[in-house]
């Protein structure tokens, strides 16, 4: 198939020195119409398939963005960051080192994804300060309830968060929560206990 952009002659030098070109999209495609302008990118060799590069976000060295996924807001993805399947990075997230983010995971606010040979798959999500440095940093469960797939990271700070949908809470919070919606529901209340202790089991002693 046909590249789906092309380099505009807009640059920009970003906070590393690496002179950046913003992107046009040269026809339809997954996340993007022809003729609608994107991201900045150091070469075209950036982003392949069906992937995008949308709004200020930054992609640069030998990081790559692959398949569907999308960079977004002013996510940076440098080093050798690799996006593969339908992953997305936005907001201020930054993914470098030898980071992979695959499958339907999605990285959002200030969130460091890095770490050599890193890998966040399934449908993981991460935000609000998160730091992974490799796959010891992070839990995912899907299916607890209607919010979806709950996530728990380690931070920047050395505590935890958990990602419930896209609502964070501290532990603590996440229990009173907890005590709340399923105070007629004593079998999930228990589960949200033991998925709580094993959290806090996970993350020590930062916990």
């Amino acid at each position: 198939m046909d590249e789906h952009f092309k380099l505009t002659e807009e640059t920009r030098v970003n906070e590393a020195g690496v002179t950046l070109h913003r992107i046009v999209a040269t026809r339809d495609s997954r996340h993007a119409k022809a003729g609608e302008k994107g991201g900045f990118v150091a070469g075209t060799y950036n982003v392949i398939d069906e992937a995008w590069v949308a709004d200020e976000a930054e992609v640069w060295g030998a990081a790559r963005l692959r398949d569907c996924a999308l960079a977004f807001g002013h996510a940076q993805v440098f080093d050798h960051g690799c996006l593969i399947g339908q992953a997305e990075v936005g907001e201020y997230a930054k993914v470098f080192e030898v980071a992979n983010i695959c499958d339907t995971a999605k990285v959002g606010g200030n969130a460091l994804v890095h770490g050599l040979d890193t890998y966040v798959c399934g449908a993981a999500r991460f935000r609000n300060g998160a730091d992974i440095k490799n796959t010891d940093d992070y839990i995912v469960y899907q299916g607890f309830d209607e919010l979806g797939t709950l996530t728990a990271y380690r931070t920047t700070y050395g505590g935890a968060m958990i990602l419930f949908g896209w609502i964070a809470f501290t532990i603590d919070e996440f229990i009173s929560r907890a005590e709340k919606c399923y105070s007629n529901n004593p079998v999930q209340l228990q589960a949200a206990h033991l998925m709580a202790n094993l959290i806090r089991l996970r993350f020590r002693p930062n916990v």
